[in-house]
C-alpha cells in the first residue's frame, strides 16, 4: 500500500497558538532527558514559568513557576556530559547564576554564582573541537570574553579576549559539519560580520562582509544541526530564512524564503522535537504565542479511510529521508516501499 505524501505548507503552519499574558520579554528553549521546554521570564519583576513542549509541537503543562529577584536579561541553556544547564545573566550588574536542570523540565541546583562587571549584552553558546565555550559580548564598547565551560558545568578558564568597535548587539553561531561560525550583527547599521571558530575558543579568519539592513530584532540558527539562520523584524512582520554553504558563507536569500507577517511579533525561537523543527513566537504587548512548523517537510500520511485524521507517519526532513517504490503489484494492491537514502 502506498500512502499518500504531501507538501507541508510554509512556516506559517501553527501546531499551537494561545495567550501567555503581556510581558515576558526573555525566551528560552531547552531540552532535557529528550523533551523540550519552554523557559519564560519578565526582566521587570523576576516572573518565571516553564513549560513543556509535546513532540507534535503543541504547548503541554506548566512544570515550574517562580518569583526571582528582577533584572535577569538573559537566559543560556547548553548541555554538558550529558547533562543539561541553564545560564542566567544581569546585565545591569554583572550577576551569573547557572543551575542544573532536572530531567522533569524545572530548575535544579544552584552550580555557581558569579558578579561579573556590568554591560554585558550578549552571552552565548557554541561547540568547537569537541569543547563547550561561553562568548559574551559588550555592545556598548566592543569588548569581547571568550571561556570554555567545565565538566560540571561551570565557566572555566579564559580563552581569550578582544576588543572590537562598538555597537555590535547580536552574535549568532551556526554549523556545517564539525565546523563552528559566528555570524555578527550591528542592528543601527545593519553590518554583518561572519568568521569562522578556531578549534581552541578563539574566533577566526572572516568568511563574509555583508549588510542585511537594519532593525531586524532576533537572530536564531535553525535546522537539526544549527546549519541555517532566521532574522526577525518586530516592526515590519518580516521574517527571512537564511541558509549558509559548506564553507560557512551566507547564501543569498531567495524570495520563497522571504515571508511578511503581521507586525508586532518580538521573539522567535527555534528548536527541534524528534517529529520535526518548529518555532515559538511571542507578541509581548498583547501576550499573542504561538508554535509554527519551520520545515519544508514532504509528510508521508495514512490514507483517510484507515485513519481520519490521517496522521503523519513519517517525514522526508530536510537532511534527506526519502521515499522510493520499489515494486507494486495491481492485483494485490500492495507496493514495496524504501525508506532512506
Amino acid at each position: 500500500m502506498i500512502h499518500r505524501v504531501e507538501a507541508s505548507l510554509t512556516p506559517r503552519d501553527v501546531s499551537w497558538k494561545g495567550n501567555l499574558g503581556k510581558g515576558w520579554d526573555v525566551f528560552n528553549v531547552f531540552r532535557v532527558n529528550g523533551n523540550s521546554f519552554l523557559f519564560s521570564l519578565k526582566s521587570s519583576n523576576g516572573n518565571v514559568q516553564i513549560h513543556e513542549v509535546e513532540s507534535n509541537g503543541k504547548l503541554g503543562s506548566k512544570v515550574y513557576q517562580n518569583d526571582w529577584s528582577s533584572g535577569w536579561t538573559t537566559v543560556e541553556s547548553y548541555e554538558i556530559a550529558g547533562n543539561t544547564f541553564l545560564f542566567l545573566l544581569k546585565e545591569s550588574t554583572g550577576d551569573v547564576h547557572i543551575h542544573k536542570m532536572n530531567n522533569n523540565g524545572t530548575i535544579g541546583s544552584k552550580v555557581s554564582d558569579l558578579n561579573w562587571s556590568s554591560g554585558w549584552t550578549t552571552a552565548k553558546l557554541f561547540i568547537v573541537g569537541g569543547k563547550s565555550y561561553l562568548f559574551l559580548l559588550k555592545a556598548s564598547n566592543g569588548h569581547v570574553h571568550i571561556h570554555e565551560f567545565e565538566q560540571n558545568g561551570k565557566v572555566g578558564p579564559e580563552v581569550i579576549r578582544y576588543d572590537w568597535s562598538s555597537g555590535w548587539t547580536d552574535a549568532q553561531f551556526y554549523y556545517q559539519k564539525e565546523a563552528c561560525f559566528v555570524a555578527l550583527y550591528k542592528r543601527g547599521a545593519g553590518t554583518v560580520h561572519t568568521q569562522k571558530m578556531n578549534n581552541n575558543g578563539s574566533v577566526g579568519s572572516r568568511v563574509d562582509t555583508t549588510s542585511w539592513g537594519k532593525d531586524w530584532d532576533t537572530i536564531n540558527a535553525y535546522g537539526k544541526n544549527s546549519t541555517q539562520l532566521i532574522r526577525f523584524n518586530s516592526k515590519t512582520g518580516a521574517a527571512h530564512f537564511q541558509s549558509t554553504d559548506q564553507n560557512g558563507s551566507l547564501i543569498e536569500v531567495p524570495s520563497e524564503a522571504e515571508y511578511s507577517w503581521s507586525k508586532g511579533w518580538t521573539t522567535s525561537v527555534g528548536f527541534p522535537t524528534e517529529a520535526g523543527l518548529y518555532m515559538f513566537i511571542y507578541k509581548e504587548e498583547s501576550g499573542r504565542s504561538e508554535i509554527v512548523l519551520m520545515s519544508k517537510a514532504r509528510v508521508l500520511r495514512k490514507r483517510k479511510a484507515e485513519d481520519s485524521n490521517r496522521s503523519a507517519v513519517q517525514e522526508i526532513d530536510e537532511n534527506g529521508v526519502k521515499i522510493k517504490v520499489i515494486s507494486t503489484n495491481a492485483s494485490t494492491r500492495r507496493a514495496v516501499i524504501r525508506i532512506g537514502g
